[in-house]
């Protein structure tokens, strides 16, 4: 039988030496704007101080936040990357807070003609058709 997955988002955890998660990447297709991060972030308790670039803005972090005391950011590598970047801002200061973070991430749900697209652009068939 095939099923249809309209399931939670991946993430891509990203892990320093020791290895704990510091950072965590998302796929990039699955948001229309910056103004969906935003939401999404918002929805954790705790999360401050959110501040996105403007729309035509040139700036390498596209999202500052504040949580629990610590500085993160969403960042496009190389500005034209498939994935966000979701970390802390300054990679020295690693938080154990990034685990909370990631979740919010894990657990949204796209709308399904966002998710459909994204799985079709990504060439993730293997999420959007599972037996």
């Amino acid at each position: 039988m095939l099923v249809v997955n309209f399931t939670k988002m991946k993430t891509y955890t990203i892990k320093d030496n020791d290895g704990k998660p510091f950072a965590f990447e998302i796929d990039n297709v699955y948001f229309v704007s910056l103004r969906k991060l935003v939401k999404i972030l918002s929805s954790l308790e705790g999360i401050r101080n959110i501040k996105a670039r403007r729309l035509f803005e040139r700036k390498e972090n596209h999202i500052e936040f504040e949580y629990s005391g610590d500085n993160f950011v969403v960042w496009e590598p190389f500005g034209d990357n498939s994935r966000y970047w979701i970390g802390p801002k300054n990679t020295e200061n690693k938080s154990d807070k990034i685990t909370e973070i990631e979740e919010i991430f894990k657990n949204y749900k796209p709308p399904l003609p966002i998710k459909l697209f994204g799985d079709l652009i990504s060439l993730n068939f293997k999420e959007l058709f599972r037996s």
